[in-house]
């Protein structure tokens, strides 16, 4: 693995320890909502009208609270992950770009004369792995952002639909 890939790598995983940890903050988030609705369910409704409005105040607020912590907190961490994620894509991109032109310029060296040319096939192998480096760590990176902003929305809806 050279450098560049090793230092796209490094910004790719800054980015999935985020997207990580929004994913753990989302379930968690998610979970806690519907543990606290299990035991509004326990409630008795057959009680004072201020106590009864008492309840459904705690449940609005339970509601609000955990939704904004969604839309701010946990919502914040998914988009450090993402902007992680782009811009190790960005520079992978970049990379992939530059590894073509080197081998645009090997094959113009192979249309001149022989000389290098066992070692220019070398480096086209080596490019090719480069590249494929590259494209695998773009395409990983996009899953990974894709499946942390589905358990994102998930967890937003869940919470939506609690009470």
């Amino acid at each position: 693995m050279g450098k560049k890939i090793e230092k796209t790598s490094k910004i790719s995983e800054k980015g999935d320890a985020k997207l990580k940890e929004q994913s753990v903050d989302a379930k968690r988030t998610s979970s806690e909502v519907a543990k606290l609705k299990s035991f509004a369910d326990t409630m008795a409704t057959d009680v004072d009208d201020e106590v009864l409005n008492a309840m459904q105040e705690v449940k609005t607020s339970i509601k609000a609270e955990a939704l904004n912590y969604m839309q701010t907190e946990v919502k914040n961490k998914l988009q450090e992950g993402k902007s992680f994620m782009e811009n190790a894509n960005k520079e992978s991109s970049e990379q992939i770009q530059k590894n073509e032109q080197v081998k645009s310029v090997f094959a113009k060296m192979d249309s001149v004369g022989k000389f290098g040319k066992s070692t220019r096939e070398s480096g086209k192998t080596k490019i090719d792995q480069s590249t494929s480096e590259f494209k695998k760590q773009i395409s990983d990176n996009q899953s990974k952002v894709a499946s942390a902003e589905k358990d994102y929305q998930k967890a937003l809806s869940d919470i939506s639909g609690t009470f």
